[in-house]
């Protein structure tokens, strides 16, 4: 253990279960505990009401923040570690916490790497106040090492921190579980599956799903489509529901609700051809859509986040202007009566995800963000 970084990795633990938690339980339980003296700081809320309050101003927020805090600094005090790793809010609350934990980590002496999953924090800086701003931007100088998840996400901090550090670390999955998936879609004659995976909002582009399909199907008399995913809110279930009910193929289209494990493997396996038209503004870089390529599959998916990093247009699918039903019609139409343009693009899809999401090779970029701070 002498010759090796001491590293803290702060951050929540499942459950709940959601993106950041995943991400920190995808680190703590990877090679990085052997590659690193390995320190954890479970920061999760498992209180009943924890997920509705999530990123708000609440009395149980503060002080699950207080005792985050509190348990922070006797943790650094106790180990001391030479880096501290955690995920970067972007919201007022969430980020207020985090500049404590950061003006911590540094008052120990320690390097700070922040991971930001998402695309909503200049949204958000440029929100707020200029004397906040200018508070902002003072924690931010403090960290050594931002992570991002795609190129275009740079531009969130452009001004804000010096380019040398901001670093892109895309995430990773497990590409092992979906290659079986490929593998058995290569056997098969290509079908006329339309799958979208992920949270059931407008954002996320399943009202202009559903309408393109609707206007496709009048076509294609093969086309389905299968909707799976959690809804994000009441009026978002209402609204899809609502475009669904008057939709002349809803006889075709599916709401699977959430899959997981073997059945979401199973849903992949089932389908030709994922289409995530998000036009989301938090968007980050959609785990789904890795999925998908991992799969086999080709994407249709919109210009935002890092997406365009993952989808290379016209070799892996297609990028689609958001909130235009009309042309994400013609895309699906397109792929879905060119057989070989379909298989062709699902196989660079895979070769894609395997070369450059996977987890393993996650867990190398962050190993050497970690290094390089330290060092820095």
């Amino acid at each position: 253990m002498r010759n090796k970084i001491k590293v803290l990795f702060v951050g929540p633990l499942p459950p709940p279960i959601h993106g950041v938690s995943v991400l920190q339980k995808n680190l703590v339980e990877s090679d990085l505990r052997n590659r690193f003296d390995a320190h954890v700081l479970d920061i999760a809320d498992r209180s009943a009401d924890a997920e509705k309050s999530m990123g708000r101003f609440t009395l149980g927020n503060v002080l699950n923040g207080i005792s985050n805090c509190w348990r922070l600094f006797w943790k650094m005090r106790a180990s001391r570690p030479r880096v501290v790793f955690l995920f970067l809010s972007q919201n007022r609350w969430g980020f207020f916490r985090d500049a404590i934990f950061i003006r911590i980590a540094r008052m120990f002496g320690a390097k700070v790497v922040a991971n930001l999953n998402g695309g909503l924090f200049r949204i958000f800086y440029d929100s707020c106040p200029a004397g906040r701003r200018r508070r902002i931007k003072r924690i931010l100088g403090k960290i050594s090492r931002i992570e991002v998840v795609g190129n275009k996400l740079r531009k969130l901090f452009e001004g804000l921190v010096p380019d040398e550090c901001i670093v892109v670390t895309p995430n990773g999955i497990p590409i092992g579980f979906y290659e079986p998936v490929a593998l058995e879609r290569r056997r098969r004659p290509v079908g006329k599956n339309i799958l979208y995976m992920g949270g059931l909002a407008p954002s996320k582009g399943v009202v202009d799903l559903i309408k393109a399909f609707t206007k496709l199907a009048e076509r294609d008399s093969e086309a389905k489509l299968k909707l799976a995913g959690a809804w994000f809110k009441r009026e978002n279930k209402e609204l899809i529901l609502e475009t669904y009910e008057n939709s002349a193929a809803k006889e075709r289209i599916e709401l699977l609700g959430v899959v997981s494990g073997q059945e979401k493997l199973d849903t992949f396996a089932r389908a030709d051809l994922f289409a995530m038209p998000t036009w989301y503004p938090a968007e980050g870089q959609p785990v789904a859509i890795l999925e998908a390529m991992a799969s086999g599959m080709p994407v249709v998916s919109c210009d935002r986040a890092a997406v365009v990093d993952m989808v290379v247009d016209g070799e892996g699918g297609f990028i689609v202007p958001p909130k235009d039903p009309a042309t994400l019609t013609s895309v699906l139409e397109k792929l879905l009566g060119d057989t070989e343009l379909a298989r062709r693009q699902g196989e660079f899809n895979a070769a894609r995800a395997r070369e450059l999401f996977s987890m393993e090779r996650h867990i190398d970029k962050v190993e050497e963000d970690i290094r390089s701070a330290a060092s820095g």
